[in-house]
C-alpha cells in the first residue's frame, strides 16, 4: 500500500528464509512465488528514507494449507523515495 508517488530502493537484507509447514505434497510443490510478503506503508511516515519493519508469519500470504512458522531475520529495512 505505498502511495504511488513514491517508489521502493533497496531492501536490506533482499532475501529472508521462511520456514513453512504443512501437507508434504503441497510443501514439495512449493515455489517461493507461492510464499508472498506483506508490508504495510500506512502507519510509517514517508520521506526519502528508510523503514524499518518488523516482520512475522503474519505478514506472509501463502496458499491454502500452508503456514509459515518462523522468518529470519526479523526486520528489514526499506529505502523509500520520492518519483
Amino acid at each position: 500500500n505505498l502511495s504511488s508517488s513514491y517508489r521502493i530502493g533497496l531492501i536490506d537484507p533482499s532475501e529472508v528464509r521462511v520456514i513453512c509447514s504443512g501437507p508434504s505434497d503441497e510443501i514439495n510443490s512449493l515455489k517461493s512465488s507461492d510464499v508472498v510478503l506483506n508490508l504495510d506503508f500506512g502507519d510509517k511516515q514517508l520521506s526519502d528514507a528508510s523503514i524499518n519493519f518488523n516482520i512475522s508469519p503474519a505478514n506472509f500470504k501463502t496458499p491454502e494449507g500452508i503456514a509459515v512458522i518462523s522468518v529470519v531475520p526479523s526486520s528489514l529495512n526499506v529505502t523509500i523515495s520520492k518519483k
